[in-house]
């Protein structure tokens, strides 16, 4: 059986000072934290695990870790096998996502949720964007909660299958597809959804819709949607994971749309429509970085912002995102962030640099 998961309980070590003996993956003299978990940080999760949980609940720190001198009084535990508990501050989850800046996670207990015994792909396909973005909005409106809902640009699917020797299932007029991933108890009912899904895709402007009938078909179209990122990666300079709430998913893509066309340029969009997340590609000219990437990368984190959006919804802030802090928060809100991480860490030794300077 697989499980569905969430964080309950951490044990943390925090304050390290430099004579503290730590036995841990390094390079160089820093030590190196490994994401164990989550949609943004490996790739052997099915793709669409991360709508069950905020990305942010899927990802946390970890190393192989011996401490010692000191280190008693800073060793301390969040959360607990509780169904509630509003006592005090949240500090479990301010560390969760905190990519290794806070503390070194020395135990982590997870909540498990069986998962359901059927799960299926149906892939809908539309003329435009505006009617595939409009028919999860009603989806959803009928109460039918999918596991994930994907975006996927028609000429980046083809692309993709050809380039993995796939075949991509849709082959009608429509230039935008979306694939639901369905869970149900029984296969009945798991037909039912998917039926009733297509019916309202259709509804909506679809031109088609596949079920996948079997685990090879499904198995299929996965893998086309997983590949995105390594079969471009070569051509692009940068993967941007933007988000906006879900009501502005249409004015960020059409935006997106617009910006590319302003660079003379093209950018290939995929992503989880229903999270309003999405993952647009800046492209290589001739093998070279053109001159404008960093422009065109911040005109489209401005828009993403101008709808109450943010620069990065899965992938984290890092070293990568960390310069563009300033266009998303204040000034006062970044002290508040570097005033966490002078409480956690004064010493600046847990992966100095990233996401806030001391």
């Amino acid at each position: 059986m697989t499980y569905r998961y969430r964080f309950q309980h951490f044990k943390i070590a925090y304050r390290w000072r430099k004579y503290d003996q730590i036995r841990l993956k390094t390079k160089g003299n820093q030590p190196v934290f490994r994401p164990v978990a989550g949609i943004g940080a490996v790739n052997d999760l099915r793709p669409f695990w991360h709508r069950l949980f905020q990305a942010a609940d899927t990802v946390f720190q970890r190393g192989g870790f011996t401490g010692q001198r000191g280190l008693g009084r800073f060793c301390v535990q969040f959360g607990g096998k509780l169904v509630k508990n509003n006592m005090g501050y949240d500090l479990m989850h301010l560390l969760v996502g905190s990519e290794g800046t806070l503390a070194v996670v020395l135990e982590a207990t997870l909540k498990l949720y069986p998962r359901l015994d059927y799960t299926g792909a149906l892939v809908c396909s539309f003329k435009d964007t505006e009617s595939a973005v409009k028919s999860v909005g009603e989806v959803q409106k009928a109460g039918i909660i999918p596991l994930a809902v994907e975006y996927m640009d028609r000429d980046i699917a083809l692309e993709t299958a050809k380039r993995i020797n796939k075949t991509w299932p849709m082959n009608d007029e429509g230039c935008v597809d979306l694939i639901y991933m369905v869970e149900e108890a029984t296969e009945d009912a798991l037909y039912t959804t998917a039926g009733t899904i297509a019916e309202i895709c259709e509804n909506n402007g679809a031109v088609g819709s596949v079920i996948a009938e079997n685990e090879k078909e499904q198995r299929n179209i996965l893998e086309i949607r997983s590949d995105i990122y390594e079969v471009f990666k070569p051509e692009f300079v940068d993967s941007l994971d933007t988000a906006v709430p879900v009501a502005h998913i249409g004015d960020l893509l059409r935006d997106i749309e617009a910006i590319a066309e302003k660079y003379g340029t093209r950018s290939p969009r995929f992503g989880h429509v229903a999270d309003g997340n999405f993952h647009n590609f800046i492209l290589m000219v001739d093998g070279k970085v053109p001159e404008w990437a960093d422009d065109m990368r911040r005109d489209i984190y401005k828009a993403a912002l101008k709808y109450g959006g943010t620069v990065t919804a899965e992938h984290g802030t890092g070293k990568t995102r960390k310069p563009y802090m300033e266009l998303q928060y204040t000034p006062h809100v970044l002290e508040i962030m570097r005033n966490i991480k002078r409480a956690f860490d004064p010493n600046n030794i847990l992966n100095p640099g990233v996401i806030v300077d001391l």
